[in-house]
């Protein structure tokens, strides 16, 4: 209990790193063990031969598990991607996800269609801005899963901006650092996505 104390005051004033979340070398967490108990000496002398081959074992068998479970959730996820489901928290505008998949939402694509084809015609983005404020279209808007209501202002150059740049709404994923082909229906054709 002491221990798990100090270990908690040391980590919380910075003098353990856990940036990382895990130990890079076998004999990390052991230097970690002797600070937290507070000792001077290699944790080796203090528990004994024996006990230091079972710690150095088992924080061997430690880092084998962490990695093997960061290879598992990297795999994992590679696998969802290919399949074409969505990774996101929020959806874009234009969709809303049902079971890792983006469904389109009738009246957002509208709005998202409005979008490309009103910045194909304007002069400039200030015109287009303005032009959507007068038609009432809107960011997202979503819930928090505490309840809060979030997005729904009127958009802002960055926000047309990565409208404008967002390749799902051509039905891809962005998988392996390039775009491929997502499973779920695409909101602008290929011909209006290039005129933009």
């Amino acid at each position: 209990m002491l221990g798990s104390r100090r270990y908690r005051r040391r980590t919380s004033a910075g003098s353990l790193d856990t940036a990382s979340g895990r130990s890079a070398n076998v004999d990390d967490p052991i230097r970690a063990a002797r600070r937290v108990l507070g000792l001077g000496d290699p944790v080796h002398e203090y528990l004994g031969p024996s006990r230091s081959a079972t710690l150095n074992l088992l924080t061997s068998f430690a880092e084998f598990e962490r990695a093997l479970i960061g290879e598992r959730a990297r795999e994992k996820r590679a696998a969802t991607l290919r399949q074409g489901l969505w990774q996101g928290t929020a959806s874009p505008l234009g969709y809303t996800i049902r079971e890792q998949r983006l469904i389109v939402v009738p009246k957002e694509a509208d709005a998202v269609r409005q979008i490309f084809t009103h910045f194909q015609k304007q002069t400039s983005v200030t015109a287009l801005l303005n032009e959507l404020a007068e038609l009432g279209i809107k960011t997202k808007t979503w819930l928090t899963r505490t309840g809060q209501r979030k997005g729904g202002r009127p958009f802002d150059r960055n926000a047309i901006y990565k409208l404008l740049n967002n390749r799902a709404y051509l039905g891809e994923v962005f998988y392996e650092d390039q775009w491929r082909p997502g499973g779920h229906e695409a909101i602008v054709d290929q011909k209006l996505w290039d005129q933009v």
